[in-house]
């Protein structure tokens, strides 16, 4: 029993050592096999990167193929650009050197041009320098006539205009004369119209009737019972504009002063004169060349009437502002000429003084607006409200000038306005103290009238020294002003203050008082109205 399970056990034992064995061997099989499988993976990892280092390769090789050609186009492109410039660069070595051989050749011309000169200068004769010199001459007055032209072309002159007027008013005359008798028409050579003209121009001066003109004075100014003519647009009323500067007055299409004209005179003279006789002058042109409706021009230099030495040329065209009369440089006035005479018949201020058509123009000519602000200002920084004006000039200048006005009265006197009027006269027929007032007059005038308008303010519009000033002022129950004689348009801004007073003592010899008179009327719409109307007296108005 012990034996046989001896044997049992050995039995088992060697059926477990096989057993083992079977195993072993499984396991190094599997082992083997799972070693064998590991390095396949392996190897087909390191294959694959392989693979895509290769690819890259491949890419880069490609890339640098592409720059290499791009490179080798670049190279042929600058080769290409390289040999152009050459080729110019051999033309501009080729042009520079024709270049110098131009030059050299000028060079030589010069100094063959040079010598010939010099040789030339040296047989000169006499003649031939008086030749040249008479060529430089035709230069200059070629330059001259040059300047002359261009100056012709921006002016028509004056006696041209006259005469062109004067042949259609006597065209027209010729027309209803022949029409009026049953005449057949006639055609009219203008030349030979000029031409007798000028004969007759040259010969004799178109004479005024003073006669006639002396009782005209006498009565009332024409038309003005129609006082619609008068009103509206027929009379320019200074006025503002909801801009706040001043409406500049207008006929037909221009508006205010037109730009400067030139003329052909160069060496033309200042007038002597003082702007309201200046004023006074332009009258004539204005309505002349309104009866004509053409466009005439007038001298705009003036030099103030005076002694001063130092007086200096002003324009009018910077003082006055009308569409009137346009005004030029270099040329002169032409109101005294038989030209002037003969187109503006019927139309001179002797004439239509104070009629419709004279009001219509007066009213035209105006001052420029920084005068008109100037009269504005002084009149409110003095505070003068409601005043007085008096026109009192004690120049001596102008009493020695009285003697010459009492005998011949000026022809155009605005008492040919006021003879509407019953007006006061402080002289009672005095005509020597009504040109030239005495101290004792001035006084007791001042006096009463201040105490009869109730004014305290009394503005003098006067040429006097500063001495006879402070004695007036003494003896005066109001307050006295007056513009300084050295303010800059002096004449301008004193007509401009004296013409918006309450009330007005003129002076019937002087033309500023005229100015004054014009303007005071011309002031307000209501001022004109009431001189239109037949009044018995004025209750604004009185004389020395």
């Amino acid at each position: 029993m012990a034996r046989f399970r001896s044997e049992a056990d050995k039995g088992n034992v060697a059926r477990g050592v096989g057993v083992a064995l079977v195993i072993a061997t499984l396991l190094a099989l599997f082992y083997a096999s799972y070693s064998a499988g590991d390095s396949s993976a392996n190897h087909m990892a390191m294959l694959l990167l392989e693979k895509r280092k290769l690819k890259d390769q491949k890419e880069k090789l490609n890339e640098c193929k592409h720059r290499q050609m791009a490179g080798m186009q670049q190279e042929a492109q600058m080769d290409a650009n390289t040999a152009a410039l050459k080729a110019t660069n051999m033309k501009l070595e080729q042009q520079v050197e024709e270049t110098m051989l131009k030059l050299e050749s000028l060079e030589k011309k010069h100094l063959d041009c040079v010598g010939q000169a010099d040789s030339q200068k040296e047989t000169w004769t006499a003649a031939d320098r008086e030749r040249a010199s008479r060529i430089e001459e035709l230069r200059e007055r070629n330059k001259h006539l040059q300047k002359t032209s261009g100056r012709l072309t921006n002016v028509k002159g004056m006696k041209f205009v006259l005469l062109d007027a004067s042949i259609k008013k006597l065209k027209l005359e010729n027309r209803y004369l022949r029409e009026k008798l049953g005449m057949p028409g006639q055609e009219i050579d203008e030349d030979e119209i000029i031409a007798k003209w000028n004969h007759t121009l040259q010969s004799s001066v178109v004479a005024s009737n003073r006669s006639e003109f002396e009782i005209s004075l006498t009565r009332p100014p024409r038309g003005l019972n129609a006082s619609k003519e008068l009103t509206g647009e027929k009379v320019f009323f200074q006025s503002k504009g909801i801009d706040g500067h001043y409406v500049r007055p207008s006929w037909g299409n221009k508006t205010g002063t037109q730009p400067l004209r030139h003329g052909v005179q160069e060496k033309s003279e200042s007038i002597i004169s003082t702007i309201s006789k200046q004023i006074r002058v332009i009258y004539d042109y204005a309505l002349c060349a309104i009866g004509n409706t053409a466009t005439f021009t007038y001298p705009t230099y003036m030099r103030p009437l005076g002694n001063k030495p130092d007086a200096k040329d002003i324009s009018l065209i910077d003082i006055l502002d009308t569409p009137l009369v346009e005004f030029c440089d270099d040329c002169k006035p032409q109101e005294e000429t038989g030209e002037f005479k003969l187109a503006c018949q019927g139309f001179s201020t002797r004439e239509q003084y104070g009629s419709q058509l004279f009001w219509k123009m007066r009213s035209r000519i105006r001052f420029q607006e920084r005068i008109l602000l100037e009269a504005d200002n002084f009149i409110a920084d003095n505070d003068l409200g409601e005043f007085i004006a008096i026109r009192l000039n004690w120049d001596p200048s102008f009493k020695e000038d009285c003697t010459t006005l009492i005998e011949n009265p000026p022809q155009i006197a605005y008492r040919r306005i006021l003879k509407r009027k019953k007006v006061v006269e402080h002289t009672t027929g005095d005509l020597a103290q009504a040109c030239f007032p005495s101290e004792e007059l001035a006084v007791e005038t001042i006096n009463n009238i201040v105490a009869k308008v109730g004014s305290p303010k009394v503005y003098v519009s006067t040429a006097m020294g500063q001495e006879q000033w402070a004695a007036l002022q003494e003896k005066i129950s109001a307050k006295l002003f007056r513009l300084p004689e050295s303010v800059a348009d002096q004449e301008a801004i004193d007509i401009m203050i004296a013409s918006q007073a309450k009330y007005f003592v003129a002076n019937r010899f002087d033309v500023v008082s005229s100015q004054i008179v014009e303007f005071f009327y011309l002031h307000t719409p209501q001022r004109f109205q009431d001189y239109t109307m037949l009044w018995e007296g004025s209750d604004s108005i009185s004389v020395w």
